[in-house]
């Protein structure tokens, strides 16, 4: 449709609103509306506030612990509804995006209810199967542990997210925000599983660099093709991010930096360089977060 109507700039605000359809899947139909709304209910929240900061301020360090804020209320709400893969990434990379976007406060209404729209068409889309068969797949058992105080983990996880994004800004890298989701993505319950997506994280965030240097001569030959090819990443994405979270980073790397594209061409080398150091600064930083803000308990070394 934006296609059609020649307004691919607004592709952001209704990629955020789609990307609800990655959830839901393995959920009862019942239990799946419930949840689905509230994530877009999440998503038009957290865009909103995110637009609006970005209308009323262009700094990138006060905008930086605003997003860790808003990551860590994801995070913790994700845990406490235990609402399964892909958890608070998403909505994170959502909104910590609409942070550095460009901002006229009066076309703040406009780009929410965006996200407003596509997001009710992702509800829609995911309950669909429901007109089929009157009862859905019994969900799989959540396996994952749960963090320990919805404080210990809010504050990590802001603390962690806040370095990270100032530590991009240092640096002189341009997309502070993606450090920020970097950071957020590696907080789990135990400091090994921290480990193992901090290294799921790094690598499917460089082979997703490589695939976008792969696919970007192919996505620049039209505006049809910028769009097929992202819709494409993002089926690849849906079909890959709850399974496989590494292999789900291969799509949503190039993914996330195509949308960029739909603004206006950038040039592909500094743009995989930034992604390539926010990525690696949001895992060192997130690691070393999670490890000085442990619990204290966490940290004592078992009796022999």
């Amino acid at each position: 449709m934006l296609l059609v109507l020649g307004r691919l700039d607004l592709a952001l605000y209704t990629t955020a609103g789609a990307l609800c359809a990655l959830y839901g899947h393995g959920l009862p139909y019942a239990r799946r509306a419930r949840t689905l709304a509230l994530l877009v209910l999440g998503a038009v929240a957290g865009t909103a506030f995110a637009l609006t900061c970005a209308a009323l301020t262009d700094s990138a360090a006060l905008l930086v612990p605003l997003a860790s804020l808003v990551a860590a209320a994801h995070r913790v709400a994700c845990d406490v509804s235990r609402v399964g893969p892909p958890g608070n990434v998403v909505l994170t990379f959502v909104t910590s995006s609409a942070f550095f976007v460009p901002q006229r406060l009066g076309d703040v209404p406009e780009h929410v209810g965006l996200v407003a729209v596509c997001g009710a068409l992702a509800w829609a889309i995911c309950m669909a199967p429901a007109a089929l068969r009157r009862t859905a797949p019994a969900p799989a058992p959540i396996t994952a542990p749960r963090e320990r105080g919805s404080l210990a983990l809010f504050v990590r996880v802001a603390v962690g997210c806040a370095l990270a994004g100032w530590a991009s800004l240092a640096l002189g890298v341009g997309h502070p925000y993606w450090s920020v989701v970097t950071a957020a993505s590696v907080f789990q319950a135990g400091a090994a599983p921290s480990r193992r997506r901090a290294a799921q994280r790094v690598l499917g965030n460089v082979l997703g660099l490589a695939l976008f240097a792969a696919l970007l001569p192919l996505a620049r030959t039209g505006e049809a093709a910028l769009v097929l090819v992202a819709l494409a990443l993002q089926v690849g994405a849906e079909a890959f991010i709850s399974r496989n979270y590494w292999l789900g980073s291969v799509c949503v790397t190039p993914m996330a930096l195509l949308l960029g594209e739909f603004a206006g061409p950038h040039r592909a080398g500094p743009l995989v360089t930034d992604r390539l150091v926010d990525t690696l600064v949001g895992a060192a930083l997130g690691l070393l977060a999670c490890a000085l803000t442990a619990p204290r308990r966490a940290r004592r070394p078992r009796a022999e």
